[in-house]
C-alpha cells in the first residue's frame, strides 16, 4: 500500500470523463508578476494527482461545501472569494452565490 502524503496546493484541474475523474492539485509559480493574465496562471508545478469515480466526486463537492458552510456559521465568518479571482476561473458571480446560498 502506498505511503500517505501531505501535500500543499493553491491550485487544482478537474477532468470529468464517463467513468472517472482526474483532480490534479498544484502550487503556483513564486514569481508570478500578476492576477490580471490567465496564461500567467498557469505556471505551477503538480503535487498531486487523484483519480476518482464520478460518485465519489461528487459525494465529495456535497461534503465540502456542508463543511464550509458549518465553518463559516460557527465562526460566523464569511470566507469571501474576491469576484476578479471568479472571473478569471471562468465562474459567475451569479452561479457562486446561488451555490453558496447568497443572497444578492
Amino acid at each position: 500500500m502506498p505511503e500517505p502524503i501531505d501535500v500543499f496546493a493553491d491550485a487544482f484541474k478537474v477532468q470529468m470523463m464517463p467513468f472517472g475523474c482526474t483532480l490534479t492539485f498544484s502550487v503556483s509559480s513564486p514569481d508570478q508578476p500578476t492576477m490580471t493574465d490567465p496564461k500567467q496562471l498557469l505556471s505551477s508545478t503538480r503535487v498531486v494527482t487523484m483519480r476518482l469515480t464520478p460518485e465519489l466526486i461528487k459525494g465529495m463537492a456535497f461534503i465540502l461545501r456542508e463543511q464550509v458552510v458549518l465553518y463559516e456559521k460557527t465562526h460566523k465568518v464569511l470566507i469571501d472569494v474576491p469576484a476578479d479571482n471568479l472571473k478569471l476561473a471562468g465562474l459567475s458571480l451569479e452561479n457562486w452565490n446561488r451555490f453558496w446560498g447568497y443572497t444578492t
